[in-house]
């Protein structure tokens, strides 16, 4: 019964499924009942970074995007994959930041510019 739940917790997050049926047949309406609420009590996870509940990797993010999202912009790519929102105008315009990485063989860290972009090309980068 355990994995019918995991199993049916992933197919929900994706697919609306009716039970009731299984409920009204008093042959399955126990382990129905039983199922439910297994599923009921896993937590409902969602994305630290879009904060959606459905992850919106590789999506492109919403004019209102917020403060600290990891993104990535096409025409940075071949500077630095990861870039942080660190501010956003609302109509359009997001100032993007990338995540300090340390120079191989120092103890120093590079950082790269503040680089202002159209936020019609900013995707999220979840994973």
């Amino acid at each position: 019964l355990g994995r019918c739940a995991s199993f049916l917790f992933q197919s929900l997050l994706t697919h609306v499924l009716d039970f009731s049926g299984l409920f009204s047949d008093p042959q399955l309406a126990r382990t129905a009942l039983r199922l439910h609420n297994m599923i009921q009590e896993m937590p409902m996870g969602y994305c630290t970074n879009c904060k959606q509940f459905l992850c919106q990797e590789a999506k492109p993010v919403p004019q209102d995007v917020h403060l600290g999202c990891i993104v990535r912009h096409p025409e940075l790519a071949s500077y630095h994959s990861d870039w942080i929102v660190t501010t956003n105008d609302g109509e359009g315009s997001v100032a993007l930041f990338t995540r300090p990485r340390r120079l191989e063989g120092s103890t120093q860290w590079e950082w790269a510019e503040v680089q202002s972009v159209e936020v019609s090309k900013v995707t999220y980068h979840c994973r």
